[in-house]
């Protein structure tokens, strides 16, 4: 049967969006991190059954890789820091979610400002080029030179901590939002919130590059478990999610124009037990003494399934010998769920812990707990789930897909988390200075 005219013209547009044809200049970028999803699952999404319309599009029409190994300490700052800058926590300068804070001090203080960035990020380089940048609850935000920001920040309890999101958002941005969608809620903002801000920012903004950060599948994992039936109906919510922002994409017009990026920041492990490093370095003397919280000798910094210890006085080789020993001995003993004990130099050649002279890297079943006395060894309580691993094994595995303007359908073999950047500036026709990986659409 012969095509009409019209439906030859539209065959022949489609035909010239090609990856040959779509400039950098022309192309609208947005990435879309949906914490916790590992590359297998979004990998083989498609054959689940599950109602997730817009995500199995983007796998089967697009580019999606077997998965993403990531960054030490596999937890979610440090992460999220490495898609933007294309480097390590080494490097980059955010070595965990929280701050090291052996004293207590900081009120569980998270690495939410820019400034701790020690590199450029994606936005700094587009913004450099003339480009419009924005982001949704992006970590690691707080003060970015964006265009436009709503960033992630702790979770709102009261009505002032609410004034002081939006007094951390672009200026007049998040009341302008809520004038057109209402207030929004005082507690952690759920991914259907997330994506109207999204949406809205597509419609009145058109940013040539825009993050998203979702995060309601990743508290799911925690709660039930990695792949855990229950988590199931938040996937499928966030697939409804994303369908929004795709609503707001064809609304604005810009469909042909834009390349989604969808990616996350690690895997998960299924949880049972939890290891209490501070009650062993109690135990051990070298913990802070009860009402002498300067006091200590060594200290941990937790991040999960993994753990740093870190010494007060980095002479202080006694201290930091019992602490080795004594983890290695647990180690040996095979009872205790520690996979693996890195020393220093194995710790500076995962990229992770720079400050450490040792670190801990739990197994598959097992958490670092936060108790500071007590038993060593406890159940893990409501946490069923977890991430902070070493990466490396395809459990923890991030995920990748790339769909729309100029991605032609293929798979990808496995990359790493340091490629996600190239790969978006490449989109852009930006370069990433000193990137650690590379382009993962080459």
């Amino acid at each position: 049967m012969h095509r009409t005219p019209v439906r030859l013209l539209a065959a022949l547009c489609a035909a010239l969006f090609s990856a040959a044809t779509i400039s950098a200049a022309d192309r609208k970028v947005i990435v879309i991190s949906i914490d916790g999803l590992k590359g297998g699952t979004l990998a083989s999404l498609a054959s689940r059954g599950w109602q997730t319309p817009n995500l199995n599009e983007f796998t089967t029409a697009g580019a999606v890789s077997a998965g993403l190994i990531g960054v030490y300490p596999t937890v979610t700052y440090p992460s999220h820091t490495t898609i933007v800058t294309g480097r390590t926590p080494a490097a980059h300068g955010i070595h965990s979610n929280t701050l090291f804070d052996p004293e207590r001090v900081m009120n569980g203080a998270w690495y939410w400002y820019s400034e701790q960035i020690a590199v450029p990020a994606l936005w700094d380089l587009a913004r450099a080029k003339g480009l419009k940048t924005a982001a949704v609850y992006w970590p690691v935000t707080v003060g970015a030179a964006l265009d436009y920001n709503i960033p992630e920040f702790r979770s709102p309890r009261t009505i002032e901590d609410r004034m002081l999101v939006r007094a951390v958002s672009t200026p007049g941005l998040f009341a302008e939002f809520e004038a057109r969608h209402g207030a929004v809620p005082i507690t952690r903002y759920p991914d259907r919130i997330r994506a109207q801000m999204a949406a809205f920012l597509i419609e009145s903004r058109k940013p040539d590059l825009l993050f998203i950060h979702l995060t309601d599948y990743d508290h799911e994992e925690h709660a039930f478990g990695p792949d855990a039936p229950e988590t199931l109906p938040t996937i499928e919510a966030i697939d409804a999610a994303i369908g929004l922002i795709r609503g707001a994409v064809r609304k604005a017009g810009l469909e042909a124009a834009t390349t989604f990026v969808i990616t996350s920041d690690h895997g998960f492990r299924p949880v049972q037990k939890a290891l209490h490093p501070n009650a062993i370095l109690n135990s051990l003397g070298l913990a802070a003494p009860a009402g002498k919280p300067a006091a200590w000798r060594v200290a941990v910094h937790p991040s999960g399934g993994s753990f740093a210890l870190i010494a007060r006085d980095p002479n202080d080789s006694q201290a930091m010998e019992l602490a080795t020993r004594a983890f290695k001995l647990l180690e040996q003993e095979g009872m205790w769920g520690i996979e693996r004990v890195l020393d220093r130099a194995a710790t500076t050649t995962a990229r992770g812990y720079p400050a450490a002279f040792l670190s801990v890297t739990m197994a598959s079943g097992f958490t670092a707990g936060s108790a500071l006395d007590g038993p060593w060894l406890t159940g893990s309580g409501s946490t069923r789930g977890t991430h902070g691993y070493l990466p490396g094994s395809p459990e923890m595995d991030a995920s990748f897909a790339a769909f729309g303007a100029g991605i032609k359908p293929a798979k990808l073999p496995r990359g790493k988390l340091i490629d996600v950047a190239p790969t978006v500036a490449a989109l852009l026709g930006l370069t990433v200075p000193n990137a650690e990986g590379a382009n993962l659409l080459q």
